[in-house]
């Protein structure tokens, strides 16, 4: 690979090579002399903003809680109390859907929208979905405390 990488690189200007090879070691952007002073300042401006997004990111802010749910957007996982609720992943995008709106209603065919992307899936689908859903956030999967069916509806979340 390396010696890919240096035949590459000699076949470009002798500057051109080391801005690539630079690059390639890992630099976010290269200012060649003479610069502008603008573009040295956005430059720097931009290197802060990325470096603060992803300090951000690092922190675990991007999530939603809601009583005793939480749900990672970073990570995709779902804690309930801290303790990791193991969805898999369409689990987790339903239950994440429902997060966002808690306390709204929605039909069969608004989640196959919304959560499958698509009009018309299996009517069986969504059934089996609040069910493993139940089974894994409620105390009592037969009294559902959080994940409500609103007969003749749909379903909501109620946190």
């Amino acid at each position: 690979m390396k010696t890919i990488r240096y035949a590459f690189v000699r076949s470009l200007p002798i500057m051109a090579g080391y801005i690539v090879l630079g690059l390639g070691f890992g630099a976010d952007s290269y200012l060649t002399k003479p610069f502008h002073t603008a573009i040295l300042i956005q430059t720097a401006k931009a290197l802060i903003r990325r470096s603060q997004i992803y300090s951000q990111g690092a922190a675990g802010d991007a999530g939603i809680r809601k009583g005793p749910f939480t749900v990672d957007t970073l990570k995709m996982e779902g804690l309930k109390n801290g303790e990791p609720l193991n969805f898999t992943a369409r689990e987790m995008t339903l239950f994440r859907f429902l997060m966002e709106h808690p306390g709204q209603v929605f039909t069969k065919e608004q989640l196959y929208t919304q959560v499958w992307n698509e009009a018309v899936v299996d009517d069986n689908t969504i059934t089996v979905y609040v069910k493993r859903i139940r089974n894994k956030i409620e105390d009592d999967p037969k009294q559902p405390r959080y994940l409500k069916t609103v007969r003749g509806i749909g379903y909501m979340l109620n946190v």
